[in-house]
């Protein structure tokens, strides 16, 4: 990755603490996009660790984490629609 500048990256829309997968959004880097982070694996308990390794296990993780994040970020639209209706929505 290039730059080594610093990122605005919001609050994380999902943390799973067992698989080490942090997903967050920036607005005003790239409106809409998702980015992950993944806790180094020395960090996780063993068993994750080996989930990692399994082929397509990663892969699924990684999907699962995604669509949680999307639910919440529909739910926070939602939920800011009903406080202000009419306003723009993120996607």
């Amino acid at each position: 990755m290039g730059g080594g500048g610093k990122r605005d990256a919001h609050s994380f829309e999902h943390y799973n603490r067992e698989t080490g997968i942090a997903v967050f959004t920036s607005p005003s880097v790239k409106p809409g996009a998702f980015f992950l982070y993944f806790d180094p694996l020395r960090t996780l308990e063993e068993v994750q660790r080996r989930r990692w390794q399994v082929p397509g296990e990663s892969r699924r993780m990684i999907d699962e984490a995604l669509e949680a994040a999307k639910a919440t970020v529909a739910l926070s639209a939602e939920a800011n629609n009903q406080f202000h209706p009419g306003a723009a929505q993120p996607w």
